[in-house]
């Protein structure tokens, strides 16, 4: 995540938004790093349902100074 966000700031970004499966646990990952639960949303996969839930960071430069 740190690599992702340094290279977006250089390309002039200053948010981003994750998707993951609802049912991953380590979606808890997104939420130790400051990600906030922007929505659920539902996808469909191969003909199946899933839930997803997108994290997101409207300013990610204190993910960056953090570490």
């Amino acid at each position: 995540m740190l690599a992702a966000a340094k290279d977006l700031k250089s390309r002039g970004f200053n948010s981003l938004i994750v998707w993951v499966l609802a049912d991953n646990p380590s979606r808890r990952f997104y939420e130790k790093l400051g990600g906030e639960h922007i929505q659920t949303r539902a996808i469909t996969v191969g003909g199946e349902q899933f839930k997803e839930c997108g994290y997101g960071w409207k300013n990610f430069d204190s993910l960056i100074l953090s570490h």
